[in-house]
């Protein structure tokens, strides 16, 4: 099926190679394989997400040594590196690699030498993953459009939104403004940690999925649920995820605070009951978002907040 979307003729020839092991396969994208039944049986998560790995391993096992295998995926999406390799089939002959976020001259030399000759701002994310999208995507420019000087809270502001559209775009059934309102819904939701990161548990993203759209998440969605963007597997909990990069996770937690001032009573409850505050990012990002209420709004989002008890 490869060979004929990609016009090679004669399309066996592909399969022929790989049997004789005379191709390098990429598998690209495990952490887009569906593990269903999760929502129901979030204790035997390692165990769903092994059955759905099935397809790598018997690529693995019947591949000829002399071939060379390349798999490549979301650390995270799996809650240790012993896991990961137990589900993928992996043995010791396999060499697992990870890129670490960018040092500053790094992503300097890394957007030059795709042709990024402007100039870089100090929020800009360090995150390659990331870059290397926006710069794809041509979303760099996008997002810089105004000028280097664009500030952290616009930046981040529409990096999230670009971030969410992408996701969304991969066969999840949602789209990015909902997608972005979940991954704010579980922003709120770490709030309520002491660290304001997390963890955050496997039932915590699915309540948050359902409280935003209305409905439980169906297989698509809980395929995202699992690898949602800048969420990270807990230290000490296997199941749980954390938020792992601190600007985007203020970036989200901005969200509630302005569906609030937009409503003051719809999410009243649900703020009351945070227990961290907002950072100078988080606050901007509110303040950047709602620049074009009144007074009257803010006046009233106080006074709801206030007889609450809560804080924004």
């Amino acid at each position: 099926r490869h060979a004929r979307r990609i016009g090679h003729e004669p399309a066996g020839d592909l399969v022929r190679a790989w049997r004789s092991g005379y191709a390098t396969i990429l598998l690209d994208g495990f952490d887009e394989l569906a593990a269903l039944g999760w929502s129901e049986k979030s204790k035997r998560l390692k165990d769903i997400r092994y059955r759905s790995m099935e397809l790598i391993r018997r690529f693995i096992n019947e591949s000829k040594v002399q071939g060379g295998i390349m798999i490549t995926g979301r650390l995270h999406y799996f809650d240790s590196r012993p896991e990961l390799a137990e589900s993928l089939g992996l043995d010791s002959s396999f060499k697992v690699l990870s890129i670490d976020d960018f040092s500053e001259e790094q992503v300097k030399d890394y957007l030059e030498e795709h042709g990024w000759m402007q100039g870089i701002p100090d929020w800009l994310p360090s995150r390659p993953l990331l870059l290397s999208y926006l710069l794809v995507k041509g979303l760099l420019a996008e997002v810089l459009s105004l000028g280097t000087g664009l500030s952290a809270a616009s930046g981040w502001n529409k990096l999230l939104d670009a971030v969410c559209q992408r996701e969304a775009s991969i066969e999840a059934g949602i789209d990015g403004s909902t997608l972005r309102r979940v991954i704010e819904r579980l922003g709120t939701r770490a709030r309520n940690k002491p660290n304001g990161m997390g963890p955050l548990s496997p039932m915590e993203l699915i309540n948050a999925f359902t409280e935003v759209c209305g409905y439980a998440p169906d297989d698509r969605a809980l395929v995202l649920l699992q690898r949602l963007p800048g969420l990270g597997t807990a230290e000490g909990d296997d199941s749980a995820r954390v938020f792992v990069d601190q600007d985007l996770a203020e970036t989200a937690k901005a969200g509630d605070v302005y569906s609030f001032l937009c409503d003051p009573y719809e999410s009243r409850a649900l703020l009351s009951e945070v227990v961290v505050g907002l950072d100078n990012l988080g606050c901007n990002v509110v303040a950047y978002r709602s620049a074009h209420f009144s007074e009257g709004t803010y006046i009233a989002a106080l006074e709801s907040a206030q007889r609450a008890g809560g804080i924004l």
